[in-house]
């Protein structure tokens, strides 16, 4: 079955669209039962698109007027460029309106969390045609590594051998709890906090003047690599002790599925989206001196520690590489014979 692939997400490096589209790529490839065209205008089986473009818009109606079917991933709601663009409302407004047009349009709608299900379907959406298939975080980049591999890869990206690495990644924005991390780094200077990535959309980050001169600065105990391949972040999450996002909105972060794959005990804020796709196997907590407190609980207790990567390992091997391949075949099978009306 040939799939035509579409994402312009490779435009902006540093954020999980990218990542997302970019692993599901390969999963598809290595399942060896499709043939993954990306970024073309052919007429293939499926059309299954990640942008939300003009574009893209013109693709559904040509593919519809042949009898082929449309999928598309919701990767983003209204909601979620709070806190994340400095956009007038207005803009926000209106391009909530399009989204929502641009999604009724598909044939197949999959969300990465079951919490955007309800929220689709509360928008007028045909909940027949909305399922839930969580993103995937490439097996073959991110895995664990023993403590003598751990230890040459804090010597290569010059991180302290002794000192625990707490570790966040993904874009610089206020709606990723930027504050609460570096508050964080603050109230423990003995341990040195790493955030790999950074402004994605430059100026148009939320908080980007506030945050750009933190990052030109930082704290002794701060690192920011930067936008960097997703090799070098893998390695990152390798050579740390604890992967802590705070978070106040998300849809289903990829860096959490990293972390998760690199056996990495997870630390997040506590909100309603988290308890239907992690199903208790993270750390949680509300405020800057609760993450605090628990940030050196797992750094310091070992039980505590150990329980954290065994929660790790449980979420890996629910959102595994043979899992996913089997939600995503299943749905492509779904449309194969053509256009598919529910």
């Amino acid at each position: 079955m040939q799939v035509n692939m579409r994402s312009i997400s490779g435009t902006k490096k540093g954020h999980g669209v990218d990542s997302a589209y970019n692993d599901l790529v390969r999963l598809l490839e290595r399942g060896g039962e499709f043939q993954v065209l990306k970024n073309t205008d052919s007429l293939t089986d499926i059309l299954h698109l990640h942008t939300v473009d003009l574009k893209s818009l013109r693709l559904i109606r040509h593919f519809h007027k042949r009898g082929k079917g449309v999928v598309i991933t919701c990767h983003m709601m209204e909601d979620s460029l709070d806190g994340s663009l400095s956009l007038p409302k207005f803009v926000v407004k209106y391009f909530g309106k399009y989204l929502y047009y641009f999604y009724r349009q598909g044939d197949r709608l999959v969300v990465v969390n079951p919490y955007y299900r309800e929220e689709l379907i509360s928008k007028g959406l045909d909940p027949a045609k909305v399922s839930f298939i969580p993103n995937y975080a490439d097996e073959r980049l991110f895995f664990e590594v023993n403590e003598e591999k751990k230890a040459a890869l804090r010597r290569e990206l010059d991180l302290p051998l002794k000192a625990p690495v707490i570790v966040s990644s993904g874009q610089i924005q206020r709606r990723k709890g930027f504050d609460d991390f570096v508050a964080c780094a603050q109230l423990n200077p003995d341990y040195l906090f790493v955030w790999v990535g950074g402004f994605s959309f430059g100026r148009l980050s939320d908080g980007y003047d506030t945050y750009r001169a933190i990052v030109a600065d930082p704290p002794q105990n701060m690192r920011f690599p930067g936008i960097v391949d997703r090799e070098v972040v893998a390695e990152y999450l390798q050579a740390s002790d604890l992967f802590f996002l705070a978070s106040f909105q998300e849809l289903f972060p990829m860096s959490l599925l990293e972390a998760a794959k690199c056996g990495l005990p997870i630390l997040l804020r506590d909100i309603p989206l988290y308890p239907g796709i992690l199903f208790g196997h993270y750390y949680r907590a509300t405020d800057v001196q609760s993450f605090s407190d628990w940030i050196r609980r797992i750094c310091q207790d070992e039980a505590a520690r150990r329980k954290g990567i065994e929660d790790a390992r449980r979420l890996a091997s629910i959102y595994s590489e043979t899992a996913i391949y089997k939600q995503w075949k299943a749905l492509y099978e779904e449309l194969r014979p053509g256009r598919t009306t529910v």
